[in-house]
């Protein structure tokens, strides 16, 4: 859909493995272990394998990140991660360019996963596997830790340990969640933000870099504290020059930022199952545009080139 909220284009996944989006397209791994990339106009190309996937056998496959001119991308591999001795791998590869690893240790939970391409490096968080839950669990649920993978060396940096990440910008921001919200700017400096109390739980948390601003959902309470609901929840932005907060739309979850300042997001029922959830566009101002019919669910936000 157009950021008017026309129809641009339609297209079939056939079961991917996890879909990103880049240069215009999405991406995304296929059960044969293929990079395959879709169109706006429904256009379809195969990349090719990924060798490493195949020698791993099925289900390995553990991320996908592409960068902005969708020349290069990097993907997670998990081996024997059903018994002992089990490894977790980053690979490297693109256009004119062999697979490379760049990130393999030994695990008996954790799994490394690639989550953005950008240009300080490719990010990659460390995450707990077989997590399940209650209620609205966010994106950076089971992620403890966050390396970045230098585009020079192909080697991945220290280790910044309990930061709590699932995004980062495409110039390589993101933000560390908890009871207050720390972004790590891609020139190195940090900022903090404190959301609007009482808080619960802080997820969905995305930076956007030209509107020195850092985006995520707040859930403030789970019904009487013990996981169950009612939940109250808010998207809010929280400036990174002098750390004020607004609110930006009640009961909803953010999905992603637009080029203009919007955002996407998705009705939260406050009793999740309870109710359709709608996407929606929302501007600084409140306004809102729904997008498509109950029920459908949220992918990506498609840069054009």
């Amino acid at each position: 859909m157009g950021a008017d909220g026309s129809t641009v284009g339609r297209g079939t996944l056939p079961s991917p493995v996890g879909v990103v989006a880049a240069a215009g397209r999405l991406w995304y791994v296929d059960s044969a272990n293929h990079l395959r990339t879709l169109g706006v106009d429904g256009r379809a190309a195969d990349m090719g394998v990924l060798q490493s996937l195949a020698a791993s056998g099925p289900g390995s496959a553990g991320g996908l990140a592409v960068s902005a001119d969708g020349r290069r991308w990097a993907w997670g591999v998990c081996s024997g991660c059903s018994g002992s001795g089990a490894r977790t791998r980053v690979y490297l590869g693109g256009i004119d360019t062999p697979e490379k690893l760049v990130a393999d240790e030994s695990t008996t939970n954790q799994v490394l996963i690639p989550v953005a391409y950008t240009s300080r490096g490719v990010v990659v968080v460390r995450s707990a596997s077989g997590l399940g839950g209650c209620c609205y669990l966010s994106p950076e649920d089971g992620h403890t830790a966050v390396l970045v993978v230098s585009p020079g060396a192909l080697q991945p940096g220290p280790t910044l340990p309990s930061c709590v990440t699932a995004y980062a910008s495409e110039a390589g921001s993101f933000a560390c969640v908890g009871r207050m919200v720390t972004v790590h700017l891609a020139d190195g400096s940090t900022r903090a933000v404190m959301p609007t109390q009482p808080v619960a739980q802080v997820g969905w948390a995305r930076v956007d870099d030209a509107g020195a601003r850092v985006v995520f959902t707040v859930l403030h309470s789970r019904g009487q504290g013990d996981g169950g609901c009612p939940c109250n929840l808010d998207t809010e932005a929280g400036s990174l020059s002098d750390g004020s907060v607004t609110k930006l739309a009640d009961q909803m979850t953010l999905d992603d930022l637009l080029p203009d300042g919007r955002i996407v997001a998705t009705s939260a029922p406050a009793l999740p199952g309870e109710g359709p959830t709608v996407d929606f566009i929302v501007s600084p101002d409140g306004t809102r545009m729904r997008l498509g019919p109950d029920g459908e669910s949220f992918l990506a936000v498609v840069p054009m080139a």
